[in-house]
């Protein structure tokens, strides 16, 4: 109680006093607080202060202001005592109250006598050396630059005081990074040197503080003239000191400092000798107790190693590692920036790595490097720059090891370093700079969007940094064109290629404006865009000497652009010498290096082309060696080896070496499992697998040449939908891995990682790096075998055999149609174990005919887009030959495709009444994914329709499946039979033309499903959140809206609510369900089974993504559908599987519900095909 009561009254006492001293500021009369009211007050004061009033600050600071104005209100030579009084108390309260400091700063500056004012600032800077308190550096700056202006110019210490302040004021440009305090500096050692003699004692350390603040603008803001004139003053200072004086540190350092500084200004080799001779002698004639000892070494070590950087002479640089890991040793531990030394040792040890590849050097580096940030405070200048430093050396491990913790510390140490760095900081571009390449390599390893968009942003602030700054952009404009070519990659965004090619015009870097404007070229055929990347290329090659590491990956550059020229124009020189300059790329290349497979593959593309135009067969040959000694290559991309074994496969079909045509294709598919590793996004996975588009039709093709059709229908499997299987967990069996043997699934996902991480591009490869890629892909295959030993898992990462997939088959055969160059065939899997696979030639489907029928088809049916309120009118006669095209399409396939497998199997014939339809599963392959076999036939003649027979919906009931291993899972998927119904209904969307069939459509739906949801209710709008809210609560869902295909992105295909602009229901919205008890989706909308050809063998489509949320079966649409055919074909399904409304709707027969209410339609509008053709059922 008595501390309780004691601290009451302190608090009291303090508070009068406080509010007293505020209302004489208030009143404006200073003479009240010489009141015997204040004397009372402050009495109190002094007496409640707790514990005493040596330690109780706020005691002390009210007091200290109490005597302060006491002194000011007294007349003239009257205050001495409350002076006194004032700056005994404040004077404690500023040593551990920044916010005080100026207060103090000021008070002293007008208190402290001429006399004092020199020892007074100089103990100042001395409590900030030791302490790096950046308010003692604060107040000496106030105390002096009072002085400078206020005693007299002749006064003894006026000289001193004007070299201190310039010292000083660059100490805080140093801590803050402000340029600006610069100007000072310089000023005031300028004024403190020029009023030196030179036989004065201080005359050398004022030449080398000169010396050293000019440097520091030079780093700051340029100048050539100001570093020649930083360099001669520390020469003198050299010379002076090496004629009259012992101790050297001083000017040594500041020599060292500013050489290193001119080193990327073409230091003159004599002067750097000059200072590492120089620097020796010191460093031998220094004790080794000497405190100076560890900055001499740290210098020696910097000297050295800017020698290295100029002569490329390794023993040089282990020297400057040696020394500088002494100067690191001697170095006291209570020395103020103790991390300057460590981070001086990080970076040789770095340049080390870089050169020799020695990953013993890069991990002491990163430990040096730890060292120095950890030993760095956060608010010292050399925080971010060590900790930038730090960011590259973690990535130069990942890049190495592929150590993915590593790849995210150095994104994090990239990002605390551009945090630590003000907005104004002239180091601000290299912080953005690092930042935006690691970034940059993030992404080429994990393909993570936003990195890549993190990278562009980070690399665009650091171009605008030093736009008009003095640092050398090269390093900033090639990131930011990098990381803009990178996304343009990704999203085909031209803006971002044009930006790339603008960025690097201006430079002097032709090695990489040849390859962006051959992109650009690519991208917009502009021949002017082509030639530009050829002479560009030309001068990359010049620049370059025989033997430097660049030179082949520039030659391969220049060879591109040659090979496009050639291409484009069909002038043989080019081709020849695009072919000469690839195979110099190649002769460059080291035989281990990655780099060998791309420009391998270059090559053969190049021959390829040049045998398109010759007929050469000797060509051909050549080409096949290529792909096949590229893909040969073990270190390189998984990505390349890809694309060669297929090339080198297409090869051999062409030269009818069908045997190795099928070894090249089984190599590229069992690389395929490490092409896109899960723990990447979705969307980043299917960007990396679509590029290997058409790669299915040629395995499968080279399997058949040798007359194994079930080995095709494996491989089929293997090749396509990778993401679908990779989504139903059928794919690698990771689960029944870790089931059977959760050690070996532990060493799988880690060796996976490392695969991935070094499956990437590394600029300049070292041998190092070669090996350890080998020796991971060495542990990788035999861990595979290791895996498959186990009974369980022999299996595993293979292709499943026939005797697996032909369980899908059990309800009906599954038919793959492949189209292949000139060769066509179906392959049929049948549930028969002795004969589970037949090939079915179909010698008129051809590449070309498929291409052919597939565009007339998508000119003839575009239909309604939804970003249109009104679509335009099409006049009857236009229609009707529309129409007919469509028909010639739908007869086109069953002359070539349909008609022939149907033959095959015995199914000529309608059932008889009463007999069940039979089912059949179309598995199409590649482009052939856009045509609606189940559409196929002659369905009309001059005098109507047709007869029953020549068409494939009056002979089965057909249903789609991505792959055989979808089917099965669909069917190995028990759900309960569950009927409760979900209706989404979205007819008056804003900006897209009113369906006036939508709300027919769900009254029909109402009628007979009366225990249907109907979205939206009465009264609201249709919304993406509602809709995903209530599918997990229904078995079946029913959408009658607009849909949209992205044929540009198929991956942001949506169905059109009306949200649509801000919160659009994705494809990627429903992929990510995962709906336990889903089992029919309708989709009564615009082409939501429709995709690009570069995703057709993935099935990126809206159908696909609600069978991977669990329903088992999907109606979607191939094409626009027309308002009322929709809401017919709609109505008559339901029809079906309610049993005209008596029963609740029964998922399992939506395919037979289909298949009739669309030959129904069909009946009464055989001359519409448009109408009733783009329905379709997939799954069971």
């Amino acid at each position: 109680m008595a501390a309780a009561g004691r601290a009451g009254d302190r608090e009291r006492a303090q508070e009068a006093l406080r509010h007293a001293l505020v209302d004489v500021g208030k009143d404006g009369d200073p003479g009240r607080v010489l009141a015997e009211e204040f004397t009372a007050l402050a009495m109190e004061v002094a007496r409640t202060a707790t514990p005493d009033l040596e330690h109780d600050l706020d005691a002390r600071f009210l007091l200290g202001s109490l005597h302060w104005r006491r002194y000011q209100a007294l007349p003239a030579g009257q205050g001495h005592l409350d002076r006194d009084r004032a700056m005994d108390l404040l004077t404690a309260v500023a040593a551990t109250r920044p916010e005080v400091t100026a207060l103090v700063a000021v008070r002293h500056s007008t208190l402290i006598d001429e006399s004092q004012l020199k020892n007074h600032a100089v103990g100042l800077l001395e409590i900030y050396q030791r302490t790096a308190d950046l308010a003692a550096l604060d107040e000496a700056i106030g105390v002096l630059r009072h002085a400078v202006r206020t005693i007299d110019t002749g006064h003894p210490d006026f000289v001193a005081l004007l070299s201190a302040l310039g010292c000083a004021v660059q100490s805080r440009c140093e801590r803050t990074g402000n340029p600006a305090a610069l100007d000072e500096a310089i000023d005031a050692s300028r004024r403190a040197l020029r009023a030196t003699p030179s036989d004065h004692p201080d005359f050398v350390a004022r030449l080398a503080n000169l010396g050293v603040i000019l440097q520091r603008r030079v780093e700051l803001t340029g100048g050539s003239a100001v570093l020649d004139e930083a360099v001669d003053l520390c020469r003198r200072a050299v010379q002076v000191y090496l004629a009259n004086y012992p101790d050297l540190e001083e000017p040594l350092s500041t020599l060292s400092i500013v050489v290193r500084n001119e080193s990327g200004r073409d230091v003159e080799q004599d002067d750097l000798d000059e200072a590492i001779g120089v620097l020796r002698r010191a460093v031998r004639d220094t004790p080794a107790n000497a405190p100076d000892l560890g900055g001499l070494l740290s210098n020696l070590g910097n000297a050295l190693r800017l020698k290295f950087e100029q002569t490329g002479d390794l023993a040089v640089l282990d020297e400057a590692v040696d020394v500088l890991h002494l100067a690191v040793t001697v170095i006291p531990a209570h020395y103020r920036d103790g991390g300057a030394g460590p981070a001086n040792l990080a970076d040789a040890l770095q340049r080390r790595f870089e050169w020799t590849g020695d990953l013993t050097a890069l991990e002491a580096a990163i430990d040096a490097g730890r060292f120095a940030v950890q030993n760095t405070p956060t608010h010292d200048p050399g925080f971010s720059r060590r900790l930038s430093a730090l960011a590259s050396a973690l990535r130069d491990r990942f890049e190495r090891t592929g150590d993915l913790t590593a790849l995210e510390d150095a994104v994090d140490a990239g990002r605390r370093a551009l945090r630590a760095t003000p907005a104004d900081h002239p180091e601000l571009g290299w912080r953005l700079c690092n930042l935006g390449d690691v970034l940059r390599v993030r992404f080429e390893q994990t393909g993570d969007l936003a990195s890549l968009e993190e990278a562009v942003d980070a690399s665009r602030r650091a171009e605008r940094a030093i736009r008009n700054g003095p640092a050398d952009s090269h390093p900033f404009l090639s990131t930011l064109a990098a990381t803009l070519r990178m996304r343009f990659d990704r999203t085909g965004d031209i803006a971002d290629l044009n930006e790339a090619v603008d960025v690097l015009r201006p430079g002097s870097q032709p090695s990489l404006l040849s390859p962006a404007l051959l992109c650009l070229y690519e991208a917009t055929g502009d021949l002017a865009s082509l030639e530009e990347a050829i002479d560009a290329g030309r001068r990359a090659v010049r620049t370059l000497p025989a033997g430097h590491p660049g030179l082949c990956c520039c030659l391969s550059n220049l060879g591109n652009a040659l090979t496009a020229r050639f291409k484009r124009t069909g002038d043989l020189s080019a081709g020849n010498e695009a072919v000469a300059t690839h195979h110099h790329a190649v002769r460059a290349t080291p035989a281990d290096s990655p780099h060998r497979a791309i420009h391998l593959f270059n090559l053969g593309l190049a021959l390829v082309l040049k045998h398109q135009h010759t007929g050469q067969r000797a060509v051909v040959d050549e080409s096949r060696t290529c792909f096949v000694r590229a893909q040969a290559v073990r270190t390189a991309q998984v990505d390349i080896r890809i694309r060669a074994a297929v090339r080198a496969a297409h090869a051999d079909l062409f030269t009818g070496n069908t045997a190795h045509a099928l070894s090249m294709a089984e190599e590229a598919v069992a690389m395929l499992g490490l092409l896109a590793p899960r723990r990447l996004h979705r969307n980043d996975r299917q960007h990396r697998v679509t590029r290997q588009s058409g790669m299915a039709s040629l395995v499968a093709t080279a399997a058949l040449g040798v007359g194994n059709p079930r080995r095709a229908v494996e491989l089929l499997e293997q090749s396509r939908g990778l993401l679908i299987t990779d989504t139903l967990d059928t794919r690698s069996d990771l689960s029944a891995l870790r089931r059977h043997a959760p050690d070996l699934a532990e060493e799988f996902t880690r060796l996976r990682q490392q695969l991935d991480a070094l499956d990437h591009e590394v600029e300049n490869p070292t041998q190092h790096d070669m090996q350890a890629r080998e020796r991971v892909i060495d542990r990788w295959h035999q861990l595979l075998k290791r895996i498959r030993a186990i009974h369980e898992l022999r299996y595993f990462l293979l292709p499943p055999p026939v005797e697996h997939l032909r369980a899908a088959a059990a309800r009906g055969p599954v038919v793959y149609v492949v189209a292949y160059d000139q060769t066509g065939y179906a392959l049929v899997l049948r549930d028969d174990p002795g004969h589970p696979v037949t090939a079915i030639p179909l010698p008129d489907l051809t590449q070309d005919a498929v291409d052919r029928h597939v565009a007339l088809l998508r000119a003839t049916v575009p239909g309604r887009r939804p970003d249109r309120e009104v679509e335009p009118p099409v006049d009857e006669a236009t229609a009707q030959q529309a129409q007919q095209r469509v028909l010639d399409v739908l007869a086109w396939m069953w002359d070539t495709i349909t008609g022939p497998v149907l033959d095959h199997l015995g199914l000529t014939d309608p059932p008889a009444d009463g007999q069940p339809w039979p089912r059949l599963w179309w598995c199409p392959v590649g482009a052939v994914t856009a045509l609606p076999l189940h559409a196929a036939g002659h369905h009309t003649t001059d005098l109507g329709i047709a007869g029953r027979g020549d068409t494939v919906m009056d002979r089965v009931v057909s249903s789609y499946t991505p792959t055989a291993r979808a089917l099965l899972h669909a069917t190995n998927n028990t759900v309960e039979p569950d009927s409760r119904t979900l209706v989404v209904a979205a007819p008056d969307v804003p900006d897209t033309p009113h369906l006036t069939g939508v709300a027919t459509e769900a009254e029909h739906l109402r009628g007979l499903i009366p225990a249907a949801t109907i979205l939206p209710p009465a009264g609201h709008t249709t919304t993406r959140d509602a809709v995903l809210d209530a599918l997990p609560h229904h078995a079946i869902a029913h959408f009658a809206c607009h849909g949209h295909a992205d044929y540009t992105d198929p991956t942001t295909s949506r169905l059109v609510l009306h949200d649509h602009h801000t919160s659009p229901l994705t494809l990627a919205h429903i992929t990510a369900l995962h709906l336990t008890n889903a089992r029919l989706a309708y989709l009564s909308a615009c082409s939501t089974t429709a995709t690009n050809s570069q995703h057709a063998d993935e099935a990126t489509h809206l159908t696909t993504a609600f069978h991977l949320a669990g329903y088992r079966a999907v109606i979607g649409t191939l094409w626009p559908i027309d308002d009322t055919a929709a809401t017919t074909i709609a109505h008559d399904t339901y029809q079906h599987l309610t049993h005209d409304g008596t029963t609740p709707p029964d998922p399992t027969r939506a395919a037979h519900a289909l298949h009739h209410a669309v030959r129904r339609y069909r009946d009464t509008h055989p001359r519409r095909p448009a109408h009733w053709a783009a329905h379709v059922h997939t799954g069971r």
